[in-house]
């Protein structure tokens, strides 16, 4: 009988946490606009696409730039977006600190950076 708690454990609570992973892959497909991170960003307008089939596209002022791949990923809870072959600069793995429909933040801390996105119209 004791055998059957983990089981029970681990029914009840998995379907809930893949749910929620995809909800946030739904979420983050689309396009985002990156908001300026210094003074000299101001002037160039950078957009990340996320494709359903987990490509991600990246243009500065309407001409698209790099291709790459992207998985979201969990660990501990905290889900995550590995970003792979796009750039050197940008390729890394980027907790979720924020999704929402319109509003978009990825944190790297290794190393540090920070994307603030809003959702491109």
């Amino acid at each position: 009988m004791k055998a059957v708690y983990p089981l029970l454990f681990i029914g009840l609570f998995l379907p809930p946490l893949t749910s929620c992973k995809k909800h946030k892959e739904n979420l983050l497909i689309g396009e985002w606009k990156l908001l300026p991170q210094t003074a000299a960003d101001r002037e160039d307008t950078i957009i990340f696409r996320f494709e359903s089939n987990n490509v991600l596209y990246r243009s500065v002022d309407g001409v698209w730039l790099d291709t790459g791949d992207y998985n979201v990923k969990s660990e501990f809870f905290k889900y995550y977006v590995e970003i792979r072959n796009l750039n050197k600069y940008d390729d890394a793995n980027y907790y979720i600190e924020k999704i929402k429909k319109d509003i978009l933040i990825l944190q790297c801390y290794s190393p540090f950076m920070r994307k603030e996105f809003v959702k491109n119209d």
